[in-house]
């Protein structure tokens, strides 16, 4: 017979209610913490809920001042522990908690004229402080970065994505057309560079894209940045015609990769949404595009083209600066548009680095950041590899 120890449990048939939020049985015993049924290791789940020949009840549920103890109608006997605390940061009910990760902010000129973007310096910045700000604002900018100290500082977010012929870094110079670096692509010519997203001809996950700066003495090529979620959901408001059209016509992107070994291409909309109707990516790159659709579809996306980018050229969108000897710029390569200014090579010299980290690693660490409860802490895996990351820094 089913009991409770304490009135402030409600059992029901097939859930009971603690604190206001009802927690199926079937999903308590799926969620059960103990070493037989998640792995102390890895936190991974060992028990397959699929072995009960009945739906899961409970015999007994007793509740203290931290944890909610269920003894289950099974042979053998099993038992749960659920700190309360826990079941309450996992409550469904009506619905999930919000994602743990931090909402974005949206900006334009005016927001950032409103709230300057802190700026943080290599020797004595907070890694959390930029990572957030990195998530938030889609950039951030580390100054100071020694130039032998960008790879390991890199990797406190993930593993440097390695490319063919550069390996983990590509570099921009300020060469003449003829220079082996001059013909990957544009960004190592003076010519401006109009904001775009970057590797949108790859079929790839997103990227933290990574722009380091060696040197730069020449006049000019301040650099751009735009927040392509702002300007989309502007669009969106202002001419839903042109929205839908970037949202549903699918653009070819091509690009000769390893200067020509490699034609590296693929077709996706400018603008993606997810099932909610989220702008989830911007792929943006005019010097990329191929435009190759049927008759009856040029009209209505040259059209929408043109008005997109009339707002990415809109100064009420750019947010302008001069990148220097040992900044690192950082930011959500499918939200930031990045570009930059012309520049007068014979004034100086301009040297830039970049590379790319899985955006999913900086997602991980904010999600162990938010995730972190006593149920979880004790977890072999993270005290390994999680203070192996921060003691790197």
């Amino acid at each position: 017979m089913l009991s409770t120890t304490s009135s402030t449990i409600n059992l029901q048939d097939n859930f009971l209610v603690l604190e206001n939020k009802r927690f199926h049985y079937i999903w308590l015993r799926h969620h059960c913490l103990c070493s037989q049924c998640c792995d102390a290791w890895s936190g991974q789940k060992i028990y397959d809920i699929n072995s009960c020949t009945n739906p899961p009840q409970p015999l007994s549920v007793t509740r203290n001042d931290k944890n909610l103890i269920i003894d289950w109608q099974e042979d053998p006997q099993h038992q749960s522990v659920f700190p309360i605390s826990w079941l309450l940061n996992h409550a469904y009910d009506p619905e999930p908690n919000p994602n743990f990760e931090p909402e974005y902010i949206l900006w334009d000129t005016d927001w950032l004229r409103a709230h300057p973007p802190q700026q943080h310096d290599f020797s004595n910045c907070n890694p959390e402080t930029w990572m957030n700000q990195l998530y938030v604002l889609g950039f951030t900018l580390i100054k100071n970065v020694p130039h032998e100290a960008l790879e390991s500082f890199l990797t406190l977010i993930g593993p440097i994505r390695e490319y063919a012929r550069d390996g983990k870094f590509s570099i921009l110079k300020s060469v003449r057309p003829s220079s082996e670096y001059a013909c990957s692509d544009l960004g190592s010519s003076s010519n401006e560079l109009i904001p775009h997203n970057d590797i949108v001809s790859w079929d790839a996950s997103p990227i933290v894209g990574a722009l380091y700066c060696v040197e730069n003495t020449t006049s000019g090529g301040e650099s751009i940045l735009i927040d392509g979620f702002k300007m989309a959901e502007d669009l969106r408001r202002e001419e839903p015609e042109h929205f839908s059209a970037l949202t549903e016509i699918l653009v070819d992107y091509w690009h000769y990769f390893d200067c020509g070994s490699y034609l590296m291409r693929s077709k996706k909309p400018l603008i993606e949404l997810n099932r909610k109707d989220e702008v989830v990516s911007i792929y943006y790159s005019y010097k990329n595009m191929n435009i190759n659709l049927p008759f009856d579809q040029i009209q209505r996306f040259y059209e929408a083209l043109s008005v997109f980018m009339g707002y990415v050229r809109s100064q009420k969108y750019q947010y302008n600066f001069r990148i220097q000897a040992g900044d690192c710029l950082l930011f959500n390569n499918s939200r930031m548009l990045h570009g930059r200014k012309s520049f007068d090579p014979s004034t100086g010299f301009r040297y830039l680095e970049t590379a790319a980290v899985e955006w999913d690693y900086l997602r991980s660490l904010l999600n162990l950041k938010h995730l972190q409860h006593p149920a979880i802490e004790g977890l072999s895996i993270l005290n390994t590899h999680r203070y192996g990351v921060q003691s790197s820094y």
